[in-house]
C-alpha cells in the first residue's frame, strides 16, 4: 500500500500559509490545493478554468460532493482531552467519519494523479481537520484513478 503522502499547512488568517503552500508547490514532487474544503465547481483553478473543468479537480468530488463542506471541529474539552466525536461545523452534529475518510481519500489521490506529483499540500489551515486528517490511516491500493 502506498501512503497519501501529505503535509498540513495550519495558521491563522493573514499568516502566510497561502504564501508557503505557493512556495511548496514549486517543488518537483509537491501540489499545493490550497484550502481544498473550500473547493466548488465553480472556483476558479490557477489554470483559469473553473474547477469542474479542469483536469486536475474535475474528477476530485464525484455524486454531488462539490456541495458537501467538509468544515470539521472538536469542542475545546474534547479536543484538550483529545476523545470525543469530531463534529461538523454547520449542522454541529457528529461527523460521518467514514464518508469523510472516503471522500478525503478520493479527492487526494484524484488530485495527485492527475499532477503527477507525489506530495500533497493542504493549506485549509484548520487544526481539528489536520488533526482528523492525520489520525485516519492514509494508506491508499496503487490504483489509476
Amino acid at each position: 500500500m502506498a501512503k497519501v503522502r501529505t503535509v498540513f499547512v495550519i495558521g491563522s488568517g493573514k499568516c502566510g500559509s497561502t504564501l508557503l503552500d505557493l512556495l511548496l508547490d514549486g517543488h518537483s514532487q509537491m501540489f499545493g490545493v490550497g484550502e481544498i474544503n473550500g473547493v466548488r465547481a465553480d472556483s476558479t483553478c490557477t489554470c483559469g478554468k473553473k474547477a469542474q473543468e479542469c483536469r486536475i479537480w474535475q474528477n476530485a468530488y464525484p455524486d454531488g460532493g462539490w456541495q458537501k463542506r467538509w468544515e470539521v471541529f472538536r469542542t475545546k474539552f474534547d479536543f484538550l482531552l483529545d476523545r470525543g466525536p469530531f463534529r461538523l461545523v454547520a449542522t454541529r452534529e457528529p461527523l460521518d467519519e467514514a464518508a469523510f475518510t472516503a471522500a478525503t481519500l478520493h479527492a487526494y489521490r484524484t488530485v495527485l494523479a492527475a499532477s503527477g506529483k507525489s506530495i500533497l499540500i493542504d493549506s485549509t489551515g484548520l487544526p481539528d481537520r489536520a488533526d482528523l486528517i492525520a489520525g485516519l490511516d492514509l494508506s491508499v491500493e496503487d490504483e489509476a484513478v
